[in-house]
């Protein structure tokens, strides 16, 4: 079995088109390619069912082997409009232990496949750190199954309940937004489960996310007073400013948390899912963009002042070139070998120093874009 030592940490540290079958080489001798091996060994059996699954949760079970520790663990495809994807996307679950990276009983191995520079996750969690956004953790793992190696992919933190309890935060609920009709009122969600998932506490008790959507909808004189009753209004701004400063135009109506918090008893939001990023769009993502929410809250010159300061914020702290392209850099380093030996990645004839370098140059665009954009906004 590979070993994986301290030292492939430290050095992480230093930090849908669907192909046919046919097109994708020959599996490549195993290796560590200097990163953590998650290494899953499955009957062939539960192999057979976990392939023709690919579009139902159905858990089987395998041994993973991580630093030379063998548990028995479940695992399931993860993930909605990525199961016809060749690179899977998978979710852990251990039956006994936890993971031991993350110390907790579920991981996601996520093959990040409609990103071809495998970097568009990490840097926008890099960037919402700089935030008062919680967010979840990211590294790049190696995945083979049967001793076949399946690529680069991510190890990446589930926000669930444990997510809270393990950073002490008491949550009362929290909520998914998934399918693409996450809105902020009730014109276009007139059913709020439409457009959000229940995770926790596992109940059909909507209340709460429904007062919500109600006051966000609402058009009174009170609007802002309210609101804040109810919701972390700079929390949200901020996340927003993140979200347009890297294009996330999925994360507007579509993959992100809302969770209550048991001490304000106010929702907040939370990023999620944020591999659809640092592609230029001028509709969802423009400075205001397709929000409805936002483009409410922008009639109100106190949260116009806020969200200006947000972005001269981020602008000069973390969404620039002598922050980012360093982490672009590294985290190439870390990666190449890896990157190189993916099946997936070689099939498309990606690569990696021109996929960083269009990183780069958007973020030099964006950071124009964004500062046009503040001359006159007042």
């Amino acid at each position: 079995m590979v070993k994986t030592t301290v030292k492939y940490m430290t050095l992480f540290l230093l930090s849908i088109v669907f192909v046919s079958c046919d097109f994708i080489t020959e599996p490549t001798v195993p290796g560590n390619y200097n990163l953590p091996v998650y290494s899953l060994k499955l009957s062939e059996e539960n192999y057979g069912l976990l392939k023709k699954n690919a579009y139902s949760n159905l858990k089987v079970t395998a041994r993973l082997n991580v630093n030379d520790k063998e548990q028995k663990v479940k695992i399931r495809h993860q993930g909605f409009s990525s199961r016809g994807n060749f690179k899977k996307n998978f979710r852990i679950v251990y039956e006994e232990g936890t993971d031991p990276f993350y110390d907790c009983s579920e991981v996601i191995l996520n093959s990040q496949e409609i990103d071809p520079s495998m970097m568009k996750s990490f840097l926008a969690v890099e960037i919402f750190k700089h935030t008062d956004l919680l967010t979840f953790k990211i590294q790049p793992v190696v995945l083979y199954i049967n001793d076949v190696y399946e690529g680069l992919y991510y190890l990446i933190e589930p926000i669930d309940e444990t997510f809270f309890i393990k950073r002490n935060i008491k949550t009362l609920e929290l909520y998914k937004a998934y399918n693409g009709f996450a809105f902020f009122n009730y014109n276009d969600l007139p059913d709020v489960r439409k457009g959000y998932e229940k995770k926790f506490p596992e109940d059909e008790n909507y209340y709460t996310l429904e007062k919500l959507i109600a006051v966000t909808s609402s058009d009174g004189e009170d609007f802002p007073e309210e609101l804040e009753k109810i919701f972390d209004v700079d929390k949200f701004l901020q996340y927003w400013a993140v979200t347009v400063l890297i294009c996330n135009w999925d994360g507007v109506i579509h993959n992100f948390c809302l969770r209550r918090d048991a001490v304000s008893n106010k929702f907040e939001i939370v990023p999620w899912d944020i591999d659809r990023t640092f592609i230029w769009d001028d509709y969802r993502t423009a400075f205001l963009g397709d929000n409805y929410l936002i483009r409410k809250l922008m009639k109100y010159p106190q949260y116009r002042k806020m969200y200006k300061a947000h972005f001269e914020r981020l602008l000069s702290e973390v969404f620039n070139a002598s922050v980012l392209f360093p982490k672009i850099d590294s985290m190439k380093t870390v990666i190449r070998n890896a990157y190189y030996n993916d099946r997936w990645l070689n099939a498309n004839s990606y690569d990696i120093d021109r996929e960083s370098e269009n990183i780069k140059q958007f973020i030099e665009g964006r950071i124009d874009y964004i500062k046009n954009q503040l001359e006159n906004f007042n």
